[in-house]
């Protein structure tokens, strides 16, 4: 869900983490959002909280809603990487190329 339409189509948007999300269980840094352009504005934790602006140590947990800013096509990219398997290069390096 968009919340923010900016100039260049890069908007501000909500994902929420499901169970098994490649994201769920990881911690920030070793997601490597940064190298898609993503930026993780805040964590609304699944069990009430927000963590604003979140650093690399801060970990994704199933049920969490990132609010991330980045161009919409790397955001609609990652929102279609949910069920990325456990090894995959995806999951091991973070966001692929």
């Amino acid at each position: 869900m968009s919340l923010l339409d900016l100039a260049g189509r890069y908007t501000v948007r909500e994902m929420v983490v499901e169970p098994g999300d490649w994201l769920a269980g990881r911690c920030l840094k070793d997601c490597r959002l940064p190298d898609a352009g993503i930026t993780v504005l805040g964590v609304t934790r699944a069990g009430g909280g927000y963590v604003g602006v979140p650093t690399g140590g801060t970990q994704v947990n199933s049920g969490d809603v990132l609010v991330l800013y980045g161009h919409a096509d790397a955001l609609a990219g990652l929102d279609n990487r949910r069920s990325c398997p456990p090894g995959a290069p995806e999951a091991e390096g973070g966001v692929p190329s």
